[in-house]
C-alpha cells in the first residue's frame, strides 16, 4: 500500500524514493490509531492528501 501512496503522492520535485520513504513513515505512525478508532487507512490517508477527491476514495487492500 505504502507503494501506492508513494506512486500517487509522486511530483515532479520529489523522487518516488522520498514519496514511498514518506508514505511508509505516514502508515507507520497512523495505521495502528485509524485502526483504533475503527477507520479505514486507505480512505482515511486518501481524504486527508492535498487535492484528494471523491474519485481517489476507494479501499485500498
Amino acid at each position: 500500500m505504502a507503494d501506492l501512496l508513494a506512486n500517487w503522492a509522486m511530483d515532479t520535485r520529489r523522487s518516488k524514493q522520498l514519496c514511498l520513504t514518506e508514505a511508509t513513515l505516514a502508515l507507520e505512525t497512523w495505521s495502528p490509531l485509524v485502526a483504533k478508532a475503527g477507520g479505514d487507512i486507505g480512505y482515511w490517508m486518501l481524504s486527508n492528501m492535498e487535492g484528494a477527491n471523491e474519485q481517489d476514495m476507494v479501499d485500498v487492500p
